[in-house]
């Protein structure tokens, strides 16, 4: 018995010893495998990942700066161009920083600095032509100005012949033509004053050839503008060719950098691949020997089970286990790698859809989805602003659905909505694009009427209110009639011109009258009132 219970022990420390060492082996390279792999993961994102995000913000700030530069193109006046200058410098010092850190991770390094460093030597470049474009222009509005009190003068002198040449040379000069197209120079001038020559004096022809065509006149003055306008062109082939050039390398240093992130990335996969199947291949071979080892103890088995009791009662229970490290989790981190890529575009997809939807939501209204107040307000000042400058009258309208509350509190609020939908659609259908039309509360809604005089504003106002009286609104085969009131008014001269939000009294004034008049009519302020 003694010999049997040695063999026993012997049997069972062996078989022991022998699990132990192969579940140590797999566990051990399980975790050799999940360290070196981790480092593996962090090398990439350290080398490649950060570098990733950098240039891919360098792009958008490259584009930021291309926007910029176009927008410079469209500048009327030295401030604006003051200010794309300072937010150009801005977003140029990012990119600078930028590029520095990650030379090495970017796409033709060398030749993409070059094309900034041109990129923001061109944007000193077009800010000067335009200075000097938009000096260019107000010269020849000035010198066209001086023309035009002269025509005056002459005019009140009574000099026919003089006044009618004065209007062919405006004509030549008209600052709401396209100047671009026009070829005009002293000879067409001269051509034009000669014949007076031998109707008024000489001290007065000279006057007014030096007004037409001397050093400082509006001939030569126009001649300079129509140059720096042609300079201006050539800058603006000379940057879409940059910009495309800058699109291209640029667009080429984030590929090749998601390029070189992604085989990176794909070679810690194939680690993982390999290591998968080593550990499998170990855990298989394990299984196999514990196999085997149990079928040749199957004997030793049998007598083990009868000797349990003495196991029980004064030996330690074995368990025999192999410790198998899951890869599954090594396979999660690996695809959340892969979606970081996917994370950043779909970032950038949603931020653009955000602002769109956001830049929605801050100018229209939510019920009818025409403009708001707030965007009228600032359409409204632009608009003056242009009449300040160029005198263009505006005309304004403030629209008011005659007893709203009553059609409310008889037919609901609901409904009280769809005469306000079925309202803004109609009057939205007899607009021009250019008009704004938005709602400024409840049933008050207003007008502006770029380029309009009070004449054809009026037509168009009684062409609302017509339809609006003569076909009611129509809602789940319930006809709800209802009228409008129009005040209506013509930009006016006031003291305080340059504010104009004084212009909303004036057709507020003209918008009572028509209500307090009867209702359902167009009065225009000053009492012009079409009932």
């Amino acid at each position: 018995m003694p010999r049997l219970k040695h063999k026993l022990n012997l049997r069972v420390v062996i078989m022991t010893i022998t699990l132990t060492i192969m579940t140590g082996v797999v566990g051990m390279s399980a975790i050799a495998s999940l360290n070196e792999l981790k480092e593996d993961y962090q090398r990439v994102k350290d080398d490649h990942f950060d570098s990733l995000l950098e240039i891919t913000q360098l792009k958008v700030q490259t584009n930021k700066i291309l926007a910029a530069t176009n927008n410079m193109f469209l500048a009327t006046n030295d401030e604006d161009l003051k200010w794309e200058n300072v937010y150009i410098t801005d977003k140029a010092n990012v990119v600078a920083e930028t590029s520095e850190k990650y030379p090495n991770n970017l796409y033709s390094y060398q030749e993409l600095l070059s094309l900034t460093m041109t990129l923001s030597s061109q944007s000193d470049v077009i800010s000067a032509a335009m200075m000097k474009k938009i000096a260019l222009f107000e010269q020849v509005l000035s010198d066209y100005k001086s023309i035009e009190q002269y025509r005056k003068e002459k005019l009140e002198q009574g000099k026919i012949q003089v006044t009618l040449a004065l209007d062919n040379v405006l004509l030549l000069f008209n600052p709401l033509l396209d100047t671009t197209s026009l070829e005009t120079d002293s000879s067409a001038i001269e051509a034009i004053i000669s014949p007076l020559k031998s109707t008024i004096s000489t001290q007065a022809f000279e006057d007014l050839s030096t007004l037409l065509i001397g050093p400082s006149s509006i001939a030569v003055d126009y001649q300079a503008y129509s140059a720096q306008l042609a300079a201006v062109d050539a800058l603006k082939a000379e940057h879409k060719e940059l910009t495309q050039s800058i699109i291209t390398v640029m667009g080429d240093s984030a590929l090749s950098a998601q390029k070189v992130f992604l085989t990176n990335l794909t070679k810690v996969e194939e680690k993982i691949s390999i290591r998968e199947s080593f550990l499998y291949l170990l855990l298989l071979t394990s299984l196999v020997v514990a196999i085997i080892l149990i079928t040749l103890q199957t004997n030793l088995l049998r007598k083990i089970g009868l000797i349990r009791q003495v196991i029980d009662a004064g030996d330690s229970q074995k368990q025999y286990r192999i410790a198998v490290k899951g890869s599954d989790n090594i396979s999660e981190m690996a695809k959340k790698v892969k979606g970081y890529i996917q994370t950043i575009q779909e970032k950038d997809k949603a931020i653009s859809d955000n602002n769109k939807q956001l830049q929605h939501l801050v100018t229209h209204d939510d019920l009818t989805n025409i403009y708001n107040r707030r965007y009228f307000e600032i359409n409204m000042a632009q608009e003056h602003i242009r009449y300040l400058r160029y005198r263009e009258p505006y005309c304004l309208a403030m629209l008011n659905i005659d007893s709203f509350k009553l059609i409310n509190e008889r037919f609901g609020h609901n409904l009280g909505d769809k005469v306000i939908l079925d309202f803004t659609l109609r009057v939205d259908n007899q607009m021009r694009q250019t008009d704004v039309f938005a709602r400024l509360s409840g049933e008050d809604f207003i007008l502006l009427m770029p380029r309009t005089d009070q004449s054809n504003a009026l037509i168009l106002m009684e062409r609302i209110r017509s339809e609006i009286n003569a076909m009611p609104t129509v809602v789940n085969d319930r006809k709800i009639g209802f009228t409008v009131s129009i005040g209506l008014m013509q930009v006016q001269e006031i003291e305080e011109l340059e504010e104009a939000s004084n212009q909303m009294t004036f057709v507020q004034q003209a918008l009572e009258e028509a209500k307090n008049t009867g209702r359902n009519k167009v009065c225009c302020y000053r009492n012009e009132t079409l009932s």
